[in-house]
């Protein structure tokens, strides 16, 4: 299995990557077969979305895009910008088909300087990964300023959270791949539905004109 870990922001975020870091140890430890990747939008440039064939930008977002649909499981991580995650993490979300994380495992972490928008991990993380068909785990850890000291993160309990959300992760990957089938999507069934009607078979283009 490998895990995607994604620090959703285009400036560095030292708190943000510390906790994905834990985060992503949590889950080596629990389980050695694990290969990680974490991809770092402060490093890693990805172009804002323009409707250009990914081999047309000459940044890393055809890398980038590439290296997210090798994982098996993922970590979206990202500091709070005026009530939600960057628009650096939107934009690659954006460049993202459908299958890079439907029926994949995600784990949520959010990084801010005070508590008042821990809903946002609620209201707006899981509403964007829900038009993904994604498993999102039921928990999620939110870090304010207050578990930091020195760019150290230093509350023990917050600590903890981040170590079983790794190992949670894993633990839940593991089970869904023995998952037959995928849930239903309503994306996809949307989307072949548009298709459908932009190209329709012979047989139906026949139906309709008698």
């Amino acid at each position: 299995m490998k895990l995607v870990a994604i620090i959703g922001s285009a400036v560095h975020s030292g708190k943000t990557r510390k906790a994905v870091e834990i985060a992503v140890a949590a889950a080596v430890a629990h389980d050695s077969n694990v290969k990680t990747d974490v991809i770092d939008l402060a490093l890693q440039r990805v172009s804002i979305l323009d409707g250009r064939p990914l081999d047309h930008y000459e940044d890393d977002t055809h890398e980038v895009i590439d290296r997210v649909g090798h994982g098996t499981m993922f970590l979206l991580a990202s500091p709070i910008y005026r009530g939600t995650y960057t628009g650096a993490l939107k934009n690659l979300l954006d460049h993202l088909p459908l299958e890079a994380l439907e029926g994949k495992t995600v784990g949520l972490i959010a990084t801010a300087a005070t508590p008042h928008h821990y809903l946002a991990i609620d209201h707006q993380f899981r509403g964007l990964l829900a038009w993904f068909n994604a498993h999102v785990l039921p928990g999620s850890v939110y870090l304010d300023s207050s578990a930091f000291s020195n760019g150290e993160l230093v509350d023990p309990s917050r600590l903890d959270h981040l170590k079983e959300l790794g190992e949670t992760l894993v633990t839940v990957s593991e089970r869904l791949r023995g998952v037959p089938a995928k849930p239903p999507c309503l994306t996809r069934e949307l989307m072949e539905t548009r298709r459908h009607e932009k190209n329709p078979s012979p047989a139906s283009a026949q139906t309709k004109k008698g």
